[in-house]
């Protein structure tokens, strides 16, 4: 038995996914997740759920990239980002998959 004493405060743990645990599709393709109790992404997760339950205004993010709140001008950025590092003569990638855009 494993037990751990916090005395900073609450420790959340986020699981992260591409999926929505579905049954049906699960064996047709595999989602991605991770499941994390970094502090930063439980801090996005619980202002995330205050946001959609209209329990606060959208707030400044952490992690997280919110459609349609933050997504086109953080891809931008990350996109902007990239070009620097090529000009420079830095490793660049960018890697991308995308479903429904219209």
């Amino acid at each position: 038995e494993q037990r751990i004493h916090l005395t900073d405060g609450i420790r959340r743990y986020v699981h992260l996914a591409t999926g929505n645990y579905n049954g049906k599709t699960a064996r047709m393709y595999t989602d991605c997740g991770i499941f994390t109790c970094n502090d930063e992404y439980g801090d996005d997760a619980s202002r995330f759920f205050n946001l959609i339950s209209g329990y606060s205004d959208p707030p400044i993010w952490n992690k997280f990239i919110v459609a349609p709140l933050n997504l086109r001008e953080k891809i931008m950025e990350l996109i902007d980002r990239e070009i620097e590092f090529a000009k420079n003569g830095e490793e660049a990638y960018i890697i991308g998959k995308m479903n429904s855009l219209l």
